[in-house]
């Protein structure tokens, strides 16, 4: 393709790709809500608003979404997760067989570490030993992301208000 020549959309084939930028880019995603990245340039078709991002920008996503997750996860109490011999034991396989098994090591079951030990959230465990899948929305799907802003000027007493709260996570039944 030249340079200057329109790219058609990959899913539509009726519109172009656009070069697009955001300095706030929202991410809606089905298992952990909404989250903000900073600063995402991207392709976006004319029609059906596909969007293509480079590898840089795909990445900033991914570990945007990873840190997000582990958010949540370590917000949750440590009542909700079971050890690594728990897990084996319940899904009927080796410690060994759980780090090495692809599925797990990719996020089928959501896991944290806590104090150099790694735990896994025993309903995730439990739905990936019934239907092979423990994913689930960890957050409800109307919450709104925390999103916080440095402020300019004194430096305040305490230290947590050197950052202006703009948005905050929605609370509800069904969130966290």
């Amino acid at each position: 393709m030249n340079r200057g020549e329109a790219m058609k959309c990959y899913e539509c084939g009726k519109g172009e790709y656009l070069e697009r930028h955001a300095a706030k880019f929202r991410v809606d995603d089905n298992e952990i809500g909404t989250f903000c990245v900073a600063d995402v340039s991207y392709m976006q078709c004319s029609h059906c608003g596909d969007r293509l991002f480079g590898p840089d920008d795909a990445r900033k996503i991914e570990e945007a979404r990873d840190r997000e997750l582990d958010g949540i996860l370590k917000a949750m109490p440590l009542s909700s997760f079971i050890s690594a011999s728990s897990t084996a034991k319940m899904l009927g396989i080796s410690r060994q067989a759980l780090h090495k098994h692809r599925r797990i090591s990719r996020g089928f079951i959501y896991q944290t570490i806590h104090d150099t030990s790694r735990f896994y959230l025993k309903e995730s465990v439990e739905r990936f030993r019934d239907a092979g899948d423990g994913r689930f929305t960890l957050r409800h799907p109307e919450a709104r992301p925390v999103e916080y802003e440095e402020t300019s000027g004194v430096t305040p007493e305490c230290p947590f208000d050197f950052f202006v709260k703009r948005t905050c996570v929605s609370e509800s039944k069904g969130d966290i």
